[in-house]
């Protein structure tokens, strides 16, 4: 296994930036208190959480370091979170009217007004500590880089770090507050409402004055002003409906509001422009002179100079855009500028050839580019820590769209494009926006009942993704049964096992051809080794579509018989290829098996996926699994693991190990719950060092940890290419398919005679569908055949050919490159 820097991994590595931890929340609209945490007995309040001399704790809410994803029903919060974060951070927007209707104080009497209070946990914040907290004898190593500060009912900050003797405790006033925000990381967001605009005016490109943009504000305002008429029915709208001001008097307000809304609207078109200009000269690094040539070609109507700039600049922009890496839907999408006069016009070039302007298109594909464009052009202007939040950026996304959409998302969380890192907090319905890669990071808000508020279930995978079914609805459930890719297992300890080591596998090292992308492959669990077959002919015997799929069976004589079963077929024909039926032996005894053995148990033993597991991780999952439900004595516990007969207690097995706990704590009758100990063994892996409580032999625990981790690389890493020969044979039968209906179409139309024409044609829209993969290359040079049998470059559109070569050739063409479908079908 790779080595790695567990720095690294919790983000606490030398001069990382500041890293929010968590937030906390009281009294805050919807969010009241962690009325759960004031239930509990053993909970202990913190300094923070007095509030006039009673315990009422905060809301809190954990942040991850990379991407956190906020979901919920609608008005349980979750708006309101991205919210108190801005203003947690930058002290504004604390008011009175936001506080917490339904909580105990909410009052109007002298003296008893309150307002919400915010806090935050930072980690990193070695030089904020060292600024506030530091003292002349104080080693920077003593530092632990983590402190809380709080806001209260006045205006400065409450600052906490955690100290030998509890937390210590520093006050600010207002102005040391506002000093100390400063030194904060700042919230952005991306305009929701942005959208790149049809044209561009070559001057306002070259120059960027804020006076090349046109306004109808002085316009329409003159015109109202003037139009006593127009300007007495909006009057007398507005005194109809307030009945508190006079038609005299409500003649200039409504003039105002309507003046307001089209400035408003000035501005956002002129922020669009903005955006545009600054893709072009910015991302796409075009000098602004060249539009300035361009401009000048024009007006000395020079227009082939003027076209070859223009050329040049497209291609600019294009490798800038890199839309085949972006936009999974078309790999063939353009967007190029086109020349008109002295505007330029964005348009939009796709797989069928066809050029569209952009009013021409969806409001989803102009959503998408106008945060792509916001993503390539943002500026980080001071390199002050940066929070993106995102409300609901789904809206107008197809699916498809919304998981291109979150691979951006990636891309700012780990500073894509060479910019710093940058956590991102996102609020979503959608199930296409959930990264099933990384489901720790996945918070879902419940509002409670009554005066209960808002909480926070930090962890919803550990709860079977609980209430988070409830939050975006059971289609959740369908759609991530059965998708392009799916890799069939048992039972669902298996799927727990592939995904969870598969984190852990990616927090230490990232290498895309030896893990796995759980948003592009479904694992579905059968319940047994059984049921693999029916589920398989649900997934792929009933439609001409047929997902990819792969199959991981145990190595016990149930899984053999199922895999020769699977191997050989039924009716006929088999349902999936032998070659994507594995054993956990088979992908075991593979190649490289020798260089495993050295480090880890001979292979002969791998019979199912526990038995990957090394015996002193299944031991210390074990006992962190049963001290949920027995008491289990830590003294001398290891020597309750009974010795293998042949000395080496490597060749134990996984349910003699659970076993041996089991009966340590007295219950040795339990059955073995693979459910919980899958889970159990996750966490354990996900640990660098042994748990606490466990007094193991650090090296051991090491050797273990990294031994078992070697093994399940193997196995994901086999996985893995299965997968990707699966999809290349799927998108291979897809074009297969897509062939045969142009070919079989076209000549079941075909009357003699037939013209030289319609066959270019015919070959022209059968190469339009061609991709850039080998297989495509075949039909090219296919084509180039029937091209050269009957001699097209050298006849005229309009010559016959006769009607049986035509056809002939259509159908060898459709047959000539077929790929095998045997392992798609």
């Amino acid at each position: 296994m790779p080595e790695h820097n567990e720095a690294e991994i919790d983000g606490r590595a030398g001069d990382s930036p500041i890293l929010l931890k968590a937030i906390y929340v009281r009294f805050y609209k919807s969010f009241n208190f962690d009325y759960l945490k004031k239930s509990q007995t053993s909970a202990r309040p913190r300094a923070w959480e007095m509030f006039r001399d009673e315990w009422f704790p905060h809301v809190r809410i954990s942040l991850e370091k990379e991407i956190t994803t906020i979901v919920g029903a609608n008005e349980s919060g979750k708006s309101q979170l991205l919210r108190a974060i801005e203003i947690a951070l930058s002290g504004d927007g604390i008011k009175h009217e936001d506080f917490c209707r339904y909580s105990p104080f909410f009052s109007a009497k002298t003296g008893m007004m309150a307002k919400p209070e915010f806090g935050v946990e930072m980690h990193n914040a070695n030089e904020l500590e060292a600024q506030y907290f530091g003292k002349k004898q104080e080693a920077s190593s003593t530092r632990s880089g983590r402190i809380y500060f709080f806001t209260g009912q006045g205006a400065g900050l409450d600052l906490y770090r955690a100290g030998e003797d509890g937390f210590e405790e520093v006050k600010l006033d207002a102005k040391k507050a506002a000093s100390f925000r400063k030194l904060l990381p700042r919230t952005i967001r991306l305009r929701e409402q942005a959208e790149l605009p049809d044209t561009l005016s070559v001057r306002f490109l070259v120059d960027g004055e804020a006076e090349q943009v046109p306004s109808r504000l002085t316009r329409e305002s003159r015109r109202l002003i003037e139009a006593e008429g127009e300007g007495a029915k909006l009057a007398l709208a507005a005194y109809d409906a307030s009945k508190k001001t006079s038609p005299a008097a409500a003649i200039p307000a409504a003039v105002k509001n309507l003046v307001d809304a089209i400035q408003y609207e000035e501005r956002s078109k002129e922020a669009d422009m903005r955006l545009a200009r600054d893709l072009l000269l910015k991302a796409a690094g075009i000098d602004a002179k060249a539009f300035g040539e361009v401009m000048r070609s024009v007006e000395g109507n020079k227009e082939g100079y003027a076209d070859g700039v223009m050329s040049t600049i497209n291609r600019e922009l294009d490798e800038c855009l890199d839309f085949p890496n972006v936009w999974a839907q078309d790999k063939d999408f353009r967007i190029e500028l086109s020349l008109r006069e002295t505007d330029l016009a964005f348009v939009i070039r796709d797989r069928t050839g066809t050029t569209y302007s952009f009013d021409e298109r969806s409001s989803g594909l102009k959503h998408f580019l106008a945060y792509y464009a916001q993503y390539l052009t943002h500026v980080n202007p001071d390199g002050r820590p940066e929070v993106l939040l995102m409300d609901e950026p789904d809206a107008y996304l197809s699916a498809s769209a919304q998981q291109d959409l979150l691979k951006i998302l990636d891309d700012f969380s780990n500073g894509g494009l060479g910019r710093p890192k940058m956590q991102v907090l996102m609020v979503t319905h959608s199930p296409y926006l959930i990264d099933k890669n990384k489901a720790h990071a996945i918070r879902v808000v419940d509002k409670g009942a009554m005066a209960e508020g808002t909480r926070v279930v930090s962890n919803a995978s550990r709860n079977h993704y609980e209430p988070l079914r409830s939050s975006i609805g059971a289609f959740t459930a369908e759609t991530a049964f059965i998708g392009n890719c799916n890799l069939f297992v048992e039972g669902i300890s298996d799927q727990v096992y592939i995904a969870g080591v598969n984190r852990v596998l990616a927090s230490m090292m990232k290498d895309s051809l030896r893990q796995l992308n759980l948003n592009s492959m479904t694992i579905v669990p059968a319940g047994s080794a059984s049921h693999i077959e029916y589920l398989l002919h649900l997934a792929r015997g009933r439609d001409i579509e047929k997902p990819a799929a792969l199959v991981l069976l145990d190595s016990d004589p149930e899984g053999k018989q199922v895999a020769r079963a699977l191997k050989r077929g039924g009716k006929g024909r088999a349902k999936i290829a032998e070659e994507f039926v594995m054993t956990i032996a088979d992908v075991l005894n593979s190649q490289d098996h020798d260089e495993m053995e050295s480090s880890s148990k001979t292979t002969a033993s791998f019979t199912d996926i526990e038995s990957l597991i090394d015996p002193l991780i299944a031991f210390c999952a074990a006992w962190s699994y049963f001290a949920n439900f027995i008491d289990v004595a830590r003294d001398n516990l290891l020597s309750s693991v009974p010795a293998a007969e042949d000395g080496d207690s490597r060749t134990l097995s996984f349910q003699e190990v659970y076993r041996a706990v089991a009966r340590s704590g007295g219950e040795p009758e339990r059955d073995l719950d693979k459910l919980g100990m899958a889970k159990e063994v996750v966490a354990v892996l996900e640990c660098a060092e042994q748990p606490n409580g466990l007094d193991l032999d650090s090296d051991a625990f090491r050797s273990a940890r990294s031994a078992t981790l070697e093994r399940f690389s193997k196995l994901i890493t086999a996985i893995e290419w299965k997968r990707r020969v699966a999809v290349r044979l799927l998108n291979e039968e897809r074009l297969d398919r897509r062939i045969k209906r142009e070919c079989n179409s076209v000549a079941g139309r075909l009357k003699d005679p037939v013209s030289a024409g319609l066959l270019i044609q015919t070959l022209e829209a059968i190469e339009a569908l061609l991709d850039d993969t080998a297989e495509a290359d075949r039909y090219r040079a296919a084509i180039l055949e029937t091209r050269s049998t009957f001699k097209l470059n050298e006849r005229s559109s309009d010559d016959a050919l006769e009607l049986t070569d035509v056809r002939a050739s259509l159908t060898t063409l459709a047959d000539a490159v077929h790929t095998s479908n045997d392992g798609m079908e």
